[in-house]
This record gives structure tokens, C-alpha cells and sequence, in this order.
């Protein structure tokens, strides 16, 4: 079963969105953290499906969200035209 919860506050790090999504049935055990922006709106529901868990972030890369998140991969999915703020 695959749950998803909006957050604004995740691990003692104030964040503008971050959605969390679980999916239990999946064999992969990786927790991913994607920074994103609205290109990445259509992409949540299948890359959700591959991760039994996927936090989902509107936010510039931050080292300190990933060190206090500690994922397993981390990936940033921007449209081209943001890449001069990554």
C-alpha cells in the first residue's frame, strides 16, 4: 500500500513543501530525497512505485537536509532553465 503526507517540517529543518511518500509493497528499501520543481509533478506517482520510500522536496539542493534526512540516493529534477540555481 502506498501512503503519501504533506509536510512543512521535516527532521528540525523548516521546508516550504515536502511531500513524503511510502510504499510498503516495494522490494527496493531505498529512501530517496528528490529536490524538484513542478516539472517533477507528473513523475511522483511512477517513480513512488520503485522506493518504499521517496520525500519529495521544493527547495534549492541543500547539504543540510540531506545530512539530517540521510537518504540513500539523492537526485535533483529541475527543468533546464533552473540549473544556474542548483
Amino acid at each position: 500500500m502506498m501512503g503519501s503526507i504533506c509536510v512543512n517540517y521535516i527532521v528540525g529543518i523548516l521546508i516550504s513543501v515536502a511531500q513524503k511518500r511510502e510504499n510498503e509493497n516495494c522490494k527496493n528499501k531505498s529512501r530517496v530525497l528528490i529536490f524538484r520543481d513542478s516539472y517533477t509533478t507528473e513523475l511522483i506517482q511512477f517513480i513512488s512505485l520503485h522506493f518504499t520510500e521517496v520525500i519529495y522536496v521544493n527547495e534549492r539542493y541543500s547539504d543540510d537536509l540531506i545530512n539530517k534526512i540521510n537518504p540513500d540516493i539523492v537526485v535533483s529534477c529541475k527543468v533546464e532553465k533552473y540549473m544556474s540555481l542548483l
